[in-house]
């Protein structure tokens, strides 16, 4: 991915983030939105001026040490939110509600211990969190931590307001565990990976935005039984990645949802290298694939089951198992830019413009009959393929 271009984007975010938190919440009175038990935590630059129990400042650090719920608002010019209940499982939830949260050389939030970490984004309220500066994203370096959330447990995010996750460091959201996406408007930025649940990676609802220099979405770890997977079943997702898409340890569920993918590499992976596992399985919902690689590429068994897909791809691309939804797969030279197109009887079925020079055209569709024979146009070419 080319970083000027990821540049030019850190500035667009940072002058939209800069006027909308202009509004945030002061702290001097209770936000209407929190609860009465709540703790407030209003950020005030270099620090935090903290109403209630369960946490407390020391300059630059604003520590959480008990169970229970959060208000965060205000901005944290360098600094962390270190999340820390101890042994005894707790819950800790953060309800942000105009918070800007910053740290130049670590996560700006940090789980360190606690049975789950709960983001609620408050209705109308516009959010972020960010690691490093906009020079580090040159040189980021696999090794460094900085995350802009790193959490050793499990994470949620839900609610109807918006954050944006600034990973100049390194990742955009690293969760050792579960990663969880009810609700929110979220965009994310990162030099390396945008989100990674490292257990499994859990879409729900929401609309997400990821541009991410290496990998968009992915999970990691397959050490317990059940993980490593991801699913997305509603919602609205767009991922522009400089390495695959969506990258799953085991299985990639696509069941609901919008999703948008263009990837330097492949669109959506599932399964290690050459270990003939990880299941790649379409079954509702609505994708559209553009792959400087293969759109589709599952180290186990891949199937479109439902839903509809349409991708295209530079490299060979292999298809589904047949017999559970008609697709059609063919050899057709583009350029980027290209607008794809799949018609019958000269009604438009699906189209989509081309980001890579292009060799590959799948589609698959409820609409589509089974031997029944399709146009594929790129607005220069046409050719007829047979539905499988």
């Amino acid at each position: 991915m080319k970083k000027n271009g990821i540049q030019t984007l850190v500035l667009v975010l940072f002058a939209a983030l800069a006027a909308a938190l202009l509004c945030a919440c002061s702290g001097e009175e209770r936000p209407a939105a929190a609860e009465e038990s709540a703790t407030l935590i209003n950020l005030n630059g270099s620090g935090a001026e903290i109403q209630g129990g369960g946490a407390a400042a020391n300059g630059n650090i604003i520590s959480i040490r008990a169970g229970g719920v959060y208000f965060v608002s205000g901005k944290l010019e360098n600094g962390q939110i270190i999340i820390d209940t101890g042994e005894a499982p707790a819950e800790v939830s953060l309800v942000l509600g105009g918070a800007e949260i910053n740290c130049a050389n670590d996560a700006a939030i940090y789980l360190r211990q606690a049975e789950k970490l709960r983001i609620r984004l408050e209705a109308g309220s516009e959010n972020s969190i960010r690691s490093g500066r906009e020079a580090d994203m040159d040189s980021w370096d696999e090794s460094r931590t900085g995350s802009a959330l790193y959490a050793e447990d499990d994470v949620d995010i839900e609610g109807e307001g918006a954050l944006s996750i600034l990973g100049l460091l390194n990742s955009g959201l690293i969760c050792k565990d579960d990663l969880e996406i009810k609700g929110g408007n979220i965009t994310v930025l990162a030099a390396n990976n945008g989100l990674r649940g490292s257990e499994s990676v859990e879409i729900k609802g929401g609309t997400i935005s990821v541009t991410a220099g290496n990998d968009g979405i992915k999970s990691t770890s397959a050490k317990k039984e059940g993980k490593g997977y991801i699913r997305l079943s509603g919602g609205t997702v767009a991922v522009c990645a400089g390495g695959d898409g969506f990258s799953a340890e085991t299985d990639l569920l696509i069941e609901g949802g919008s999703l948008f993918v263009s990837a330097e590499k492949d669109g959506l992976q599932a399964g290690p290298a050459n270990s003939g596992l990880g299941r790649i399985d379409i079954s509702g919902g609505t994708s559209h694939i553009n792959a400087g690689k293969r759109a589709v590429n599952a180290r186990g068994t891949w199937l479109a089951s439902g839903g509809s897909i349409f991708a295209l791809c530079t490299e060979e691309q292999a298809g589904p198992e047949r017999g559970r939804q008609p697709f059609l797969l063919a050899f057709m030279e583009s350029d980027a830019g290209d607008k794809m197109s799949v018609l019958s009887t000269g009604m438009v079925l699906a189209d989509a413009a081309a980001d890579f020079p292009t060799n590959y055209v799948f589609y698959s569709s409820p609409e589509l009959i089974s031997a029944g024979e399709y146009c594929l146009s790129n607005g220069k070419n046409e050719i007829l393929s047979t539905a499988y």
